[in-house]
């Protein structure tokens, strides 16, 4: 296959045939790291069976005083440069990978992040860095929680990640984004699209200055799967990744919410949609932890 192309299999395959692949290689004696995510200070890594761990190497001592290092090969889930199909809502095709949606505060960001995912289904519900009981404020354990939910969820969504925007490092850009933050949202992607899985995050930008939010929109293009961006006048533009060497898609999606009327694209939703918290906030360290959290999620 000549560089920059893309195999027909990964156009193919689809986000149930990835949750397949990763139930297969749980059951089995097949070892090797599947995933990984760094949204902390050390990176998470997902292995073959079913634990989590803070490295993908394993340093050991034989009986001669020598340090022995393990290095666990990859696994392969998703086919290599996939951004496999999740679901569709109207004209949106929903891909595995982390969908951004971009707009100033009081828009309707959260609203229609839960309006997306109930459409396609039963989703998890990951709650980090609000001011508010039970969210999480750790970003390690929130690598962990994520790692755990996306190999089980078809679809998660992650409210919120301004903490990490906030204390990101490295230069701030016009956008009012940190430089180090991009290179954690697309480890986000990768580790969601490895695992066939879709995660909403709503996003603020700095300001309600319109070309802040373009800025913003610029930086996060090419960094996520898509971003969804505006909501005035209830329509959001989705810009959408495709795949290795493959063109974007776009859509327009139409969504509404006014106290308890929600409507996303001319159909009338409940308010309330069905949801599974995941119990994220047990110790992952170990393997009767990270097991609770996994039957959590199902």
């Amino acid at each position: 296959m000549a560089p920059g192309s893309f195999s027909q299999a990964a156009i193919e395959q689809t986000a149930d045939d990835v949750k397949v692949r990763l139930s297969e290689l749980l059951k089995s004696s097949e070892v090797g790291f599947v995933a990984s995510l760094r949204l902390g200070t050390r990176p998470v890594f997902l292995f073959t069976d079913g634990t989590l761990r803070n490295s993908a190497t394993s340093v050991a001592t034989n009986d001669k005083g020598e340090e022995v290092i393990t290095v666990f090969p990859k696994v392969a889930v998703a086919e290599p440069g996939s951004n496999v199909v999740v679901g569709r809502v109207g004209d949106f095709t929903v891909r595995a990978g982390c969908h951004v949606v971009v707009g100033r505060g009081g828009v309707g960001k959260t609203p229609l992040v839960h309006a997306l995912a109930s459409r396609l289904g039963t989703y998890g519900f990951i709650r980090y860095g609000e001011p508010f009981a039970g969210y999480i404020t750790d970003p390690v354990v929130l690598s962990r929680a994520l790692i755990a939910g996306m190999g089980t969820q078809r679809v998660i969504v992650l409210d919120s990640i301004k903490d990490l925007l906030s204390s990101a490092g490295g230069a701030a850009m016009k956008s009012g984004l940190n430089r180090d933050i991009l290179p954690q949202l697309s480890s986000l992607s990768i580790a969601a699209a490895d695992l066939g899985c879709a995660v909403f995050v709503p996003v603020n930008p700095s300001s309600d200055d319109a070309e802040v939010t373009n800025l913003l929109v610029e930086a996060m293009r090419s960094n996520v799967t898509s971003v969804i961006y505006g909501g005035e006048q209830g329509a959001w533009n989705a810009t959408t990744r495709t795949g290795e060497g493959r063109v974007r898609e776009t859509a327009v999606i139409k969504f509404t919410s006014d106290g308890g009327r929600q409507v996303l694209n001319g159909e009338v939703i409940a308010r309330e949609v069905e949801s599974a918290p995941l119990n994220v906030r047990v110790d992952v360290d170990t393997d009767a932890g990270l097991r609770r959290v996994l039957r959590s999620a199902n």
